[in-house]
């Protein structure tokens, strides 16, 4: 045949392969093709870091021992390539919009495809707050936030910040305040995964 597989190699591995042509009528006859250099990129591991409040995602990911550069997908779609280190930070993300990323290890003898990441941009909730000032209490609401598991809520008096509760629900209230004092509260929606 004019073809062969070779097989149980090492991902990372520097291979060369040359063929031989061999002509038994005449003895030892025979003729080297040119040699060809391999290395079989192992798969990079991709990892993200979200942050809402800029909108942006910063990609990081495994080292490849023999990859000459990186493209990076959002969506499918090829957004950056020819990329020599092993981070970069996607920007001019949509609040409320979910993303998936993945990234392919290039050499000359091909390419190799990450794992795919999906994250999402969490949009900023609008807190609503209605005081009892028979109680001394405030009762916080908020909107659900697509992609937040978590809220935490802060109050604020004087020049002080309190983070006063973590909760999954879209509502708190604020007890044991003080009449006459100022307050100011915010809500942080939070994605942990």
């Amino acid at each position: 045949n004019s073809n062969y597989t070779a097989s149980n190699l090492t991902a990372g591995t520097a291979y060369t392969f040359k063929v031989r042509a061999i002509n038994s009528t005449y003895g030892s006859d025979y003729y080297d093709s040119n040699s060809v250099a391999v290395t079989l990129l192992a798969t990079p591991t991709l990892t993200a870091t979200v942050a809402s409040s800029t909108k942006t995602v910063t990609l990081n990911w495994t080292a490849i021992t023999g990859a000459t550069s990186y493209d990076i997908y959002q969506n499918n779609t090829l957004i950056k390539t020819g990329i020599a280190t092993t981070t970069s930070t996607i920007t001019n993300l949509t609040a409320g919009s979910s993303y998936s990323f993945k990234i392919t290890a290039i050499n000359a003898s091909g390419s190799v495809d990450s794992n795919s990441v999906t994250v999402s941009i969490l949009s900023p909730p609008v807190l609503n707050a209605a005081p009892n000032t028979i109680n001394k209490t405030v009762f916080l609401s908020w909107n659900y936030i697509t992609g937040a598991n978590t809220y935490e809520v802060y109050q604020t008096s004087g020049a002080t910040t309190t983070k006063i509760a973590t909760t999954t629900n879209s509502n708190y209230t604020a007890s044991n305040l003080t009449a006459g004092t100022a307050y100011t509260f915010k809500v942080r929606a939070i994605n942990s995964t």
